[in-house]
């Protein structure tokens, strides 16, 4: 017998044994049994067939058809069920599956909120960290700053206080020096033994105006004179000044000593007396009043004589004047100088008469009384007095080997404005026919300054000093200027 058995590929045929006997069993109707349907028993986790099994069913079906029958429909009843139980277990397991990794994303989901959450306050905490720390920063800045401000604020207000107590200060001496004034002048006013001091009070008060006056109105009219002269010899119509012997000819001559020899003949640098004096601008065509001493040097000086007295003639080398304000030199024409034989006094005429300052007002002849104050204008001292108002720098910058020329020194003050005259007050202290006293103090180099009286008038012109005694000088009186001057006017 060939049965059927359903492969992967179809239905094959394989032999089967046949049954030993084939008498029927008994109860059998006789007929053939009937067919028994192909079974194929797979496994559960099998596609291929279980041939054990398959063989086992088709030997029981064919003894007990029914039985076998029901038996069959018993155990395809029991894989059914089975079948659907693992089918059951297979869906209620896919569902567990599917809910573990439902609730497992949703952790994580709920972790990664979570993680969010935390970052999120970790970053505000890294912030308000930060701004702490920006904030300590910032607080020990301000309070640098506090200190700093504190500081100023003390030092400004200690600042403010001390110039408000100065101020207060100044104001309670303003108030008790103007109190203790009105009640010293209401004292005086009222008081008749005190006439005499009151007087004297108005006239100092009267006197200090009149300085102010003076030396507001006055000063630029009022000139440092400088004058150079030689000594020559007039030969075949030319001057011949006396020289110095240069140092390589008096060693050739073997000379001994410390004077240099002056002559006519010698090939050192002309030999010069420099000085200078005081004057003032007395007239508005350019005439300026000084000391015949000043215009004439030799005139009376005892070193002059000698040379004087081996027929030497005196000569200028330069005769200028400066006056305050002005930066160049006004230079004076020798030729129409006008001297008085009977004092010391002389008029110079300028050459140059523009820009020039106005001429200071004359006293009247009479007009010196004894005890009267004065006032003295002049140049004392002449170059050193100058150059020590104008202080080390300009001496340094001026007074050089190179620049050491009296000349150029005093071209150099005109430039930087430093020509000034100096004020001394004094009193009358004698009248003489030619000559005034007073004890204004003064020096060499004032000869030729104005004496001013109280009005603002010249009175007189300084011409000396007393030696040995320095609050005695002498002036010649102003009413010997009105010859000279009318002759200068003339001439």
């Amino acid at each position: 017998m060939v049965e059927r058995v359903a492969g992967p590929g179809g239905p094959t045929e394989s032999p089967t044994a046949q049954p030993a006997s084939s008498a029927e069993e008994p109860g059998s109707t006789g007929r053939a049994p009937a067919p028994v349907p192909e079974l194929v028993v797979r496994g559960p986790d099998s596609r291929q067939a279980d041939p054990a099994a398959s063989s086992l069913l088709l030997r029981l079906l064919a003894r007990h058809p029914i039985a076998s029958l029901s038996g069959l429909l018993l155990v395809l009843g029991l894989v059914t069920g089975c079948t659907v139980m693992v089918l059951l277990a297979e869906r209620s397991d896919l569902a567990w599956r599917r809910e573990v990794s439902a609730e497992r994303a949703r952790e994580q989901r709920r972790g990664a909120r979570l993680m969010r959450s935390y970052e999120e306050r970790i970053q505000v905490l890294t912030n308000a960290l930060s701004a702490l720390d920006r904030r300590s920063v910032r607080r020990a800045d301000v309070e640098a700053q506090v200190v700093e401000v504190r500081g100023e604020v003390d030092k400004a207000v200690r600042g403010q206080v001390d110039k408000a107590m100065a101020a207060f200060e100044t104001s309670v001496r303003t108030r008790l020096h103007s109190d203790l004034t009105r009640y010293i002048e209401h004292s005086i006013e009222h008081n008749p033994d005190l006439a005499e001091a009151r007087a004297t009070v108005k006239r100092f008060n009267r006197i200090d105006t009149a300085v102010e006056t003076i030396l507001e109105r006055y000063t630029e009219s009022i000139c440092i004179i400088q004058g150079a002269y030689g000594f020559a010899r007039e030969e075949q119509g030319e001057w011949r000044f006396l020289r110095e012997v240069s140092h390589e000819l008096l060693e050739k001559l073997g000379h001994v000593g410390d004077r240099v020899p002056l002559t006519l003949e010698g090939d050192g640098p002309v030999f010069r007396i420099d000085y200078t004096g005081t004057g003032f601008m007395a007239d508005s065509s350019g005439l300026v009043l000084t000391n015949r001493h000043i215009a004439e040097p030799w005139w009376k000086n005892d070193d002059a004589a000698p040379f004087l007295a081996d027929g030497f003639e005196p000569r200028f080398i330069v005769l200028r004047a400066y006056f305050p304000g002005r930066k160049l030199a006004v230079n004076f024409d020798t030729s129409k100088t006008i001297t008085s034989d009977r004092v010391d006094m002389a008029v110079l005429n300028c050459k140059e008469r523009d820009d020039l300052p106005g001429p200071l007002p004359l006293a009247a002849a009479g007009d010196l009384r004894v005890g009267r104050p004065v006032l003295l204008l002049g140049y004392p001292s002449g170059l050193r007095a100058l150059l020590a108002k104008a202080g080390e720098e300009f001496i340094d910058a001026n007074t050089t080997s190179e620049k050491n020329d009296p000349v150029k020194i005093l071209d150099a003050l005109a430039r930087a404005d430093m020509v000034r005259p100096l004020p001394t007050e004094g009193r009358i202290g004698d009248v003489l026919e030619t000559k005034v006293l007073y004890d204004a103090p003064t020096a060499v180099g004032a000869s030729g300054g104005p004496v001013f009286n109280r009005e603002g008038r010249v009175v007189a012109v300084n011409f000396g000093i007393l030696n040995g005694f320095q609050s005695a000088n002498f002036g010649v009186p102003i009413r010997y200027a009105s010859e000279l001057l009318e002759r200068a006017k003339l001439k």
